[in-house]
């Protein structure tokens, strides 16, 4: 895949993962704006109820016992006052002083009849059922005059019913709270009840904040129409949680939303790792087939040439020639079935299906025994190894074939990749519960970039100023494979220019 199509392909990615976040971001507002109107509306409709109730209120369903007898009490009185005032009126001309009878003001004495008027038989009438109405209403008002009630100072009705401390304004809450409930507003608001005549709060709910009741939005006045009185009132609603009760179903919406968009960034992104990864790892088996097909050829090549010299009588009769070529074959026939052992091991260890055959070992020997199979290249070179084990150190349980081909691919990239005449050093000892093994080289080193991928398959650091080393990027995956196997830890310290040193440690037990 192409640099420049993943370019594109994650800018266009890039510009549809704003944009959806931007339509969110948008759709969400507007969502809110649509839940506020419906909110604010259903609170207009709610509200509208209860007003048209309380417009209507009957005091006496809304006050304790006591009070709602001296309201029946009262009301009674009021229904005698009126027809005392309506024979009043309508007797003007042998009544006077009719100036106190009026509603709402306690009469002790009955009007005057004028001295100068004589009465007939019916004006006398009319006299005894104004006195007798008086009598009536001054004994229920004798009843209730001893109240105690506020609604009642001196016998004299006080007309804001609101203000009595027996008024019942749990059940006025109740009333607005099941209105809203009604209109589909399931929050318990917090209540104020304002005399907008006087400037006073006459009710405010637990918990509520007179300062938050006298700035809300939520303010609806009224008059109890029915009542003499002039007062005007105000119903205050205050919802201390009305942003997370508009915005309840909208986070809903939201996080889920911010979710999916999580999801499918983590989505595409790992999508693109393994299109990166797969695009390396295609490269990487691209050069491992060119350098196992370079590593085949050669051997393929020699024994090709060594077989036709065979074929040429002149050298098949020198018995030294002809035992020099058969060991020419044997050495790169060797060197073939090494190869392809390899590749089979690596792949069996890759798939799961190597098994060990573990036996107690000493790791001193099998490092001793890997050293001197490099002897003749060492010499070659002008290198050298330094050994230093621990004398007592105890047996490991491992396999002692893919051990040693561990340690032989280890001293095989310390001698590769040395610059110079390589100079390594191969030691082994006990920490605690672990047997270690250290094999150290003075070579070109792996930068600090390289170091977390050198166990990976296939993988290859980049040999610098040092040209023509074959390898397949496949011999440190093996030692990780094995070291799992056994259960160790493998790990590499590394200065470049200055060398490398793996450290290896298997169980004791």
């Amino acid at each position: 895949m192409k640099s420049k199509y993943l370019i594109h392909l994650l800018t266009l990615f890039t510009a549809s993962i704003i944009g959806l976040m931007v339509v969110q971001f948008f759709q969400a507002r507007r969502t809110t704006e649509i839940s506020d109107g419906m909110f604010n509306s259903s609170i207009l409709n709610a509200m509208d109820n209860v007003l048209q109730q309380l417009s209507q209120i009957n005091p006496e369903e809304f006050v304790d016992d006591n009070d709602r007898y001296i309201f029946i009490s009262y009301r009674r009185i009021d229904e005698l006052n009126g027809k005392m005032v309506d024979l009043l009126n309508d007797n003007q001309d042998f009544f006077f002083d009719i100036e106190k009878v009026r509603l709402n003001v306690a009469l002790r004495d009955s009007a005057q009849i004028r001295s100068d008027r004589r009465l007939s038989l019916s004006e006398r009438s009319l006299v005894t059922q104004y006195n007798t109405l008086l009598t009536v209403r001054n004994r229920i008002l004798n009843d209730i005059e001893g109240s105690s009630s506020e609604m009642f100072v001196g016998g004299v009705r006080n007309d804001n019913i609101l203000a009595s401390s027996s008024f019942n304004y749990d059940k006025l809450e109740s009333l607005i709270c099941d209105e809203l409930l009604v209109c589909g507003i399931d929050v318990r608001p917090q209540i104020g009840v304002y005399n907008i005549t006087d400037g006073v709060f006459l009710h405010v709910s637990d918990e509520a904040d007179t300062n938050a009741l006298r700035s809300t939005p939520y303010k609806y006045n009224f008059r109890l129409s029915h009542l003499p009185s002039s007062a005007e009132y105000s119903v205050m609603l205050v919802f201390p949680s009305i942003y997370r009760f508009l915005q309840t179903t909208n986070v809903v919406f939201v996080i889920i939303s911010v979710l999916l968009i999580v999801i499918i960034v983590i989505i595409f992104n790992s999508s693109v790792k393994i299109i990166f990864n797969m695009r390396k790892l295609d490269e990487m088996k691209t050069t491992f087939i060119n350098n196992m097909t370079h590593e085949i050829k050669t051997p393929i090549a020699t024994i090709s040439l060594a077989c036709e010299m065979l074929n040429d009588e002149s050298v098949v009769s020198d018995d030294e020639t002809r035992h020099n070529f058969l060991n020419v074959i044997a050495d790169e026939n060797r060197r073939m079935r090494m190869l392809v052992e390899t590749i089979l091991q690596n792949a069996k260890m890759t798939n799961g299906s190597i098994s060990l055959n573990l036996a107690p070992v000493s790791l001193n020997d099998l490092c001793a025994s890997s050293v001197k199979s490099f002897a003749l290249t060492l010499e070659k070179r002008g290198g050298t190894i330094s050994e230093q084990y621990d004398a007592e150190l105890p047996f490991v349980n491992v396999d002692s074939l893919h051990v040693t081909n561990l340690i032989h691919n280890l001293l095989d990239n310390a001698i590769k990749y040395s610059v110079d005449a390589p100079r390594i050093e191969v030691g082994t000892s006990r920490d605690e519960s672990w047997v270690v093994l250290r094999i150290s080289d003075h070579g070109i080193g792996i930068a600090k970039e390289d170091q977390k991928h050198i166990f990976e398959k296939f993988y290859r650091v980049s040999t610098g100023d040092v040209h023509d080393v074959k390898g397949f990027g496949i011999g440190l995956n093996y030692v990780s494979n094995v070291v799992a196997l056994h259960h160790g830890t493998v790990a590499v310290e590394s200065t470049p220019n200055y060398g490398t040193t793996f450290i290896i440690k298997f169980p004791l037990s």
